[in-house]
């Protein structure tokens, strides 16, 4: 399934959507239910700047629930055309808690440092009180190094 919109310089905003369920009858994600409601997700996204040619193309993957970590992930990983230059675009990652409360969030790129050949993360954890943030902590890892600021 998919959808367009219309921009205003004339272009196409594309959006590719798959189907999902969710519990309907507990809030707890590890319980397994029979009542389940279905609905869409993206999956994919991309600019269309003429017919048939789309840049700025987006992949989404899901893990609706993780019983060892607690937490639910969605990976958005962009994907280059073959006639793309520069290095290649980061993989962003959003956690969330029990509660669909972000909890962290996570930037990879692959082509970092001063050679371009090294891999940096940047790691942003939230602790909550209730639904408000009251710390954030980012940990940079670029090559074998790391530090982390509060």
């Amino acid at each position: 399934m998919g959808a367009t919109t219309v921009r205003a310089s004339g272009g196409l905003t594309g959006f590719g959507y798959t189907v999902a369920y969710k519990d309907l009858d507990n809030d707890d994600p590890s319980n397994d239910n029979p009542s389940q409601l279905g609905y869409y997700r993206v999956s994919k996204r991309w600019d269309e700047v003429e017919p048939g040619v789309q840049i700025n193309v987006s992949e989404f993957a899901y893990v609706d629930w993780d019983t060892a970590t607690n937490r639910s992930r969605t990976t958005r990983t962009p994907r280059r055309g073959t006639d793309d230059p520069g290095v290649p675009p980061a993989v962003e990652v959003w956690e969330f808690n029990q509660e669909h409360e972000l909890i962290a969030y996570e930037v990879t790129g692959q082509s970092s440092g001063a050679s371009r050949d090294q891999v940096e993360k940047r790691r942003t954890e939230y602790q909550l009180c209730g639904q408000l943030p009251i710390r954030e902590t980012t940990t940079i890892t670029l090559g074998g190094y790391s530090r982390q600021e509060v």
